[in-house]
């Protein structure tokens, strides 16, 4: 009765044994593979959907965008920006010309009055209309530089509103370089 259950011990390691190295010989393995880190990548702005690649999906990306969002509007309101800011260039260029002239016309008008103001021939009225050319002038040269200020403002704006354009058409196409495109 002792050899028998040594037998059967023996018998029982060697099925367990076997056992166990059969899955080291088996063909198919599987195995549950999982990212390590999942990242939700978002558009930074909103819009309707053009364009989804869902062929990338469970492959590596590129610089390539995988989702387009309609930019249209953004570009046609990024042209009228730009057309608008080539206007105010060339209105500044336009005033800052008018100013030149009016500080020419003023210097010119001061070097009269100041001639006629000491005369004794010239009645007072003479005396007066030419004090408010003067004036007038000052002012219309205060009035232009005003605008041309003005001007000034409105490019900055326009400025920084063409990079804030540029921005939001260049967030309308979601990019992830060298990321693996897990779910849409």
């Amino acid at each position: 009765m002792v050899k028998y259950y040594k037998k059967r011990v023996g018998v029982k390691f060697f099925v367990a044994f076997v056992l166990c190295l059969y899955p080291l010989f088996a063909k198919v393995h599987y195995a549950k593979v999982e990212p390590l880190e999942i990242e939700t990548i978002a558009a930074k702005v909103s819009g309707e959907v053009i364009t989804v690649k869902e062929e990338l999906l469970g492959k590596e990306l590129t610089k390539e965008p995988f989702i387009i969002i309609d930019d249209t509007l953004d570009h046609v309101d990024l042209q009228a920006v730009r057309s608008k800011m080539a206007a105010l260039k060339k209105m500044i260029e336009i005033d800052s010309g008018i100013v030149i002239n009016l500080q020419e016309s003023i210097a010119r008008k001061n070097e009269n009055y100041d001639r006629i103001k000491k005369l004794t021939v010239k009645s007072k009225t003479q005396k007066d209309a030419l004090f408010f050319d003067l004036v007038a002038t000052k002012n219309q040269l205060l009035a232009t530089k005003k605008e041309l200020e003005n001007f000034r403002l409105q490019l900055a704006d326009m400025e920084a509103r063409s990079k804030h354009l540029e921005k939001t058409i260049a967030d309308k196409k979601v990019r992830a370089p060298q990321k693996l495109l897990y779910e849409l």
